[in-house]
This record gives structure tokens, sequence and C-alpha cells, in this order.
């Protein structure tokens, strides 16, 4: 069995840069994957679905030249056929879904899962969800500037949602898409009937009357 650092990402600037707070975390996942006895280093994202620019290239992508630039200035090698980006995922439950798939190729059934102080522990539930309980995770925080009254907050709100998921015994990634793909169009759908309904010319006497 072999063990990972999933490392998730958390945006890119519109030219292809990383924010500080995904830094802190790449340089973090570095960290962990020299001192721990770790078999491969995993960047997962493609991209932000609240993403409102298209960079030129991926989260992971981003992520993986920054681990290369950080273990050279700390003096330090990476083995580069050991690094793995994962860029198809669009958010939390995409970094789950399509990170599994890769343990389960590469027979991993431990993870060092790192994020932000202020996602590490919904990131930590959702894995949890779709991997299972027999396959072990051990979250490593990213401290940011939030205080642990704010972190508090944040965490009260983004568990709110859970109360209804945790019903659920499969957390299916498809499932939902679909389901907001199909919420979407109907709201397009109901957009394009009032848009015709103002814009229509009136209609003649009669019309209504089937005299028309």
């Amino acid at each position: 069995m072999n063990i990972a650092v999933v490392v998730l990402g958390g945006g890119i600037n519109r030219d292809s840069t990383l924010p500080d707070t995904v830094k802190k975390r790449v340089e973090k996942s570095v960290q962990t994957f020299l001192s721990k006895k770790v078999d491969y280093l995993i960047f997962s994202s493609k991209i932000s679905v609240l993403q409102v620019h298209s960079p030129g290239k991926t989260e992971a992508q981003a992520m993986y030249e920054y681990a290369v630039y950080y273990s050279g200035k700390i003096k330090k090698k990476l083995r580069k056929e050991k690094i793995i980006k994962e860029e198809k995922s669009l958010d939390t439950v995409g970094n789950a879904y399509f990170t599994s798939k890769i343990l389960k190729n590469k027979n991993i059934n431990k993870i060092y899962l790192v994020s932000s102080d202020f996602h590490i522990k919904r990131a930590e539930r959702i894995f949890k969800k779709l991997l299972g309980k027999k396959f072990k995770i051990e979250p490593v925080s990213v401290k940011t500037a939030l205080s642990d009254q704010e972190l508090k907050k944040i965490n009260e709100f983004k568990d709110k949602p859970w109360i209804i998921i945790d019903k659920f015994k499969i957390l299916d990634y498809r499932l939902l898409t679909i389901l907001f793909l199909f919420i979407g169009l109907r709201l397009l759908n109901c957009y394009c009937r009032i848009m015709y309904l103002i814009k229509r010319p009136v209609d003649p006497p009669g019309y209504f009357l089937g005299y028309s």
C-alpha cells in the first residue's frame, strides 16, 4: 500500500500565478512530502467553478510549477515521477471524486490532505464521505490570518449543508453535476419565456377568442 500527499487548489490569478494562500498550501505539501515517508504528491484542481476569467493553465499545473520552484529555493529535489496532476475537478467534491480514481489506480490507502485552515475541515469531511471509513486521511491545516473566532464562524456556516447531504449513502459527483445542469437549463428556459412575453407584439383583437 502507498501513501500520498494531496494538496487542493484554491484559485488562480488571471496571469496564471497562484494567490498567496495557495502558495502556502503548496509549500506545506512539499514540506510534508519531503519529511514523511510518502510515495506520491498529488496536485488537485482544474479551475474553480466560481472563476470568472480563463487563465492559460490549470491550477494543478500552476501548483506543480511552484512546487518545483519552491523545492529549488529550499535546496531540495522533487522526483517528478512521483508527482501527479489531477486536472478535471472544479470544486472540493470534484477534488475528492477525481482524486479517488488516482488513489485507487496507484494503490494508495492513506493521504495527507493539505488545505487552508478555513477549508480543511470541510475538505476532510468530503474526502471521508467519498473514500470511506477504511481509508486513512490525515488533515494538514495551513494557517492563514483568520482568527480562531472567524474560523469557528466559517466552519459553522459550511457545516449546515452537510446536515442534508449526510443522509445519503453515496455522494455521486456526476449526479450532482447533472442536477445542477438540469436546474440551470430550467432557469434559462424560464428566462427565455419571460423575455419572449416582454418583447412580443401586442396580440390583435379576438386573438384569445380564436377569431384570428
